[in-house]
């Protein structure tokens, strides 16, 4: 009997075949992790939504017992942020990986901004006249409500520090970008704030109202509202206590000192500060206003002594 043997050739892929299967998997783990971090990026936002909306009401049942919003709220601990004046019941608390902002405000405040933020910086902020959260860019400001007005609470810090040295009348002037810091002392700049000669601080403009080196949304104040300041709070000769460290303003003016225009020296740390208006009362001197630990009062005064434009002084921002 004869035996038929039939043997099947067997094939393997071919190249072009692997690497068309190769194709189709990096397409398929493409889709995955696209549609994963689509799922992933909506979770966060959700979270960062729902944060800002059960922080808000907690704001406002805080509004209704004592008649304004808190001047803070403090990071207690575990993602949980409790109003000051202190009122436990009214504490929010924000999810796991987000962080809360709520920038100071003053006394009897009936305005406020809240921001959360997640890990990968998505960032929103809500406000009590505006109760949809919306998508927010960049770091919000600290402000102060003072009256009609909303200042920055601290006194700017930016640009790169330059060393000054003491030798004689206007050394070197600041170039775009630069800053003096007390004692040459970047520390002293994270505390106080820099220095800045006017020229400097309004970005080479003279338009009153200027921009200067105020973030987005803010300018450098006129000296009519500095005038407005003074007046709400009761005129020149008391103003200063009001705002001082300690003061019932929130504007905590830290006295910084000054940088002399004459001897490039600094000096007056702890004791007084000059602050730039954005108005010249002559063609080389600008108004300014003034503060000292030893008086109650908030002068306006106009160049001469450490005040020259070449002279470095604290600038405040106000809000546009």
């Amino acid at each position: 009997m004869l035996k038929t043997s039939v043997k099947f050739k067997q094939h393997g892929f071919t190249i072009v075949e692997l690497l068309v299967v190769i194709v189709v998997i990096g397409i398929l783990a493409a889709i995955t992790i696209v549609s994963y971090t689509g799922v992933s990026k909506k979770a966060v936002i959700a979270s960062i939504q729902s944060d800002l909306s059960n922080a808000s009401k907690k704001l406002e049942m805080y509004k209704v017992e004592h008649g304004s919003y808190p001047n803070t709220l403090t990071d207690s601990g575990s993602g949980k942020y409790c109003p000051t004046p202190i009122d436990a019941q009214y504490c929010a608390k924000v999810s796991s990986g987000n962080t809360l902002n709520y920038p100071t405000v003053g006394p009897n405040s009936q305005t406020y901004s809240l921001y959360v933020a997640a890990a990968d910086t998505t960032q929103y902020v809500i406000t009590n006249s505006n109760t949809v959260p919306a998508v927010s860019t960049g770091q919000p400001v600290p402000t102060v409500t003072i009256g009609s007005q909303v200042w920055m609470q601290y006194n700017v810090n930016t640009g790169t520090r330059v060393d000054t040295l003491v030798v004689n009348y206007n050394e070197t002037a600041q170039l775009s970008g630069q800053k003096w810091c007390y004692d040459n002392l970047e520390s002293n700049c994270a505390i106080y704030g820099g220095l800045y000669q006017w020229d400097e601080a309004m970005q080479h403009s003279k338009v009153p109202g200027a921009k200067g080196i105020c973030p987005d949304g803010f300018h450098i104040p006129t000296d009519a509202q500095y005038t407005v300041l003074t007046t709400f709070l009761g005129g020149e000769a008391n103003a200063g206590t009001r705002l001082k460290p300690g003061g019932d303003t929130g504007f905590n003016d830290l006295l910084v000192g000054v940088r002399s225009y004459s001897t490039s020296a600094f000096s007056h740390v702890n004791v007084l500060s000059y602050l730039w208006t954005s108005d010249l009362y002559d063609s080389s001197r600008p108004w300014y206003r003034s503060i000292q630990n030893n008086t109650t009062s908030f002068m306006r005064n106009a160049g001469g002594g450490q005040a020259q434009d070449t002279g470095g002084a604290s600038v405040r921002c106000l809000k546009d």
